[in-house]
């Protein structure tokens, strides 16, 4: 399974770039009762299932809805591509007009992170077969086309999500802690922190402020083959030096986001230099800190 879903993410990525975001078919296209599917919606940063009400109409019959925190939402994910894969070594190599060209200009906006956010939906027991139609409505506006899926005729059950580990079989779907996957994909609480100026820096230093005692610092780094990350957290006060991994100044500024996991609260920027490669410093460079 996990061959076919890092498969089909990256195809589904694709398709996203080329057809406005969301995928129009669940994945797999066909399923019966009960069983599990997998929506791509598009590249979604804050989408949460305690924000999200899950619509299924089917055939006929009356429409099932899904509040916000339903068990029958398994987990909201992303997915990424290879990071040696052809879209995106082409895409800062010898090939700009690969498909990773048209997913920095019509959907990332020029973000090197990529990825597709997918739904793993349990269907209704019960349902009536033919086309149904999955929609999706999240309190905090994100817009996400319908899906559709057709619903065989029968039963099942949903996917338990078993793993073979040394000759015996676990469910990582199951009511231990140390085994909550699907959901345990889903994104920690984050702090992601951008740039912006006129001029691309070399190299930036930016430091901040948390409040003391409270969760543990982890700084990500979503682009390791773009530029190095190197950080140090006291308790109270976070240090961030960024720089590229090439040794050669990066060719947009938004190379440079990354991430503040770890359950950090109160984060608040307090310095940030900016240097050319020559270690002059450079004017204009800002940072922007948002939370998800």
């Amino acid at each position: 399974m996990e061959k076919s879903t890092r498969y089909f993410a990256l195809l589904m990525l694709i398709s996203a770039a080329l057809s406005a975001c969301t995928g129009v078919n669940t994945f797999t296209t066909a399923a019966r009762p009960g069983e599990t599917i997998a929506l791509a919606i598009g590249r979604q940063s804050a989408l949460k299932r305690a924000n999200v009400t899950v619509t299924i109409t089917p055939a006929t019959g009356s429409a099932v809805v899904y509040p916000p925190l339903d068990p029958r939402v398994r987990s909201i994910l992303n997915l990424y591509p290879d990071p040696v894969s052809n879209a995106i070594v082409r895409q800062r190599t010898d090939n700009p007009t690969s498909v990773g060209f048209p997913i920095e200009q019509f959907i990332t906006n020029g973000d090197p992170d990529w990825w597709q956010t997918f739904m793993l939906v349990d269907l209704p027991t019960g349902i009536a077969p033919g086309i149904a139609t999955v929609s999706i409505t999240d309190t905090l506006g994100a817009i996400i086309t319908p899906s559709s899926v057709e619903v065989l005729t029968g039963s099942s059950q949903r996917n338990p999500f078993n793993i073979n580990y040394v000759g015996n079989i676990f469910s990582v779907d199951s009511a231990s802690p140390q085994l909550r996957a699907p959901k345990d994909f889903e994104r920690a609480t984050q702090y992601v922190v951008e740039f912006a100026g006129d001029t691309i820096p070399h190299a930036v230093q930016i430091e901040f402020s948390h409040t003391p005692s409270v969760g543990a610092a982890y700084v990500v780094n979503p682009r390791g083959d773009l530029k190095n990350v190197t950080w140090s957290d006291d308790g109270s006060n976070l240090k961030v030096f960024i720089t590229p991994s090439t040794g050669l100044t990066t060719t947009q500024i938004k190379d440079f986001k990354f991430y503040v996991a770890g359950g950090l609260t109160g984060l608040s920027q307090t310095h940030l230099k900016a240097y050319d490669q020559l270690g002059v410093p450079v004017s204009g460079v800002t940072a922007t800190i948002t939370q998800h």
